[in-house]
């Protein structure tokens, strides 16, 4: 049974399956069920939602129609949760390759989404994250989001900064229920 506290978006899970990652509450005191929906996943990317978190995964430097899929996805949670939806970009591997069209689908992607928050999660080593940072700081620089965008070297950290912003949207999050959507998604795009 369902723990009454529990925000109605968040499904009553079968434990013994492998359909979602169980959570504690900030207090530990009981488990708490957090589901990821992968809606897809390719050679590049893997992206996905729980409630109104939209989490991408990059296993390589995206391409145009990765992209495009990623900003047709935040379209549809913004439909979908009108009071506001967060978005964690993780940048786990991958070689910074970023064509003309990704630089320019980039842009308006920061342009016309208005997430209540965007925390992109780099993942990478040394030089490889020192290039992704520059790609992402010059594309929000050009673009402009108003929505509150960071950069982070930890994952932690991203958590942290989206937290208090993605209760704006109405839903109830645990640091924990957030990291668990995370690191379910992280994990499915390494498997």
């Amino acid at each position: 049974m369902a723990d009454p506290s529990d925000p109605p978006w968040l499904p009553e899970m079968d434990t013994s399956s492998e359909c979602g990652v169980l959570a504690l509450d900030a207090g530990g005191a009981y488990p708490r069920s957090v589901s990821f929906e992968t809606e897809y996943s390719g050679e590049r990317i893997l992206f996905g939602t729980s409630g109104n978190l939209l989490v991408s995964v990059w296993r390589d430097a995206p391409d145009l129609p990765s992209m495009v899929l990623v900003r047709e996805s935040a379209e549809s949670m913004a439909l979908r949760w009108p009071q506001g939806f967060a978005y964690i970009n993780v940048v786990a591997s991958g070689k910074p390759r970023f064509s003309e069209a990704v630089r320019r689908e980039t842009r308006e992607f920061m342009r016309s989404i208005t997430p209540l928050a965007t925390a992109h999660v780099l993942l990478l080593p040394g030089f490889l994250k020192v290039a992704v940072s520059s790609f992402i700081n010059t594309a929000l620089l050009l673009a402009r989001p108003s929505a509150p965008t960071r950069i982070f070297s930890d994952l932690d950290a991203g958590l942290d900064f989206v937290e208090p912003l993605l209760a704006a949207g109405g839903q109830s999050w645990t640091r924990e229920q957030l990291r668990a959507a995370v690191d379910s998604a992280v994990s499915l795009a390494e498997a």
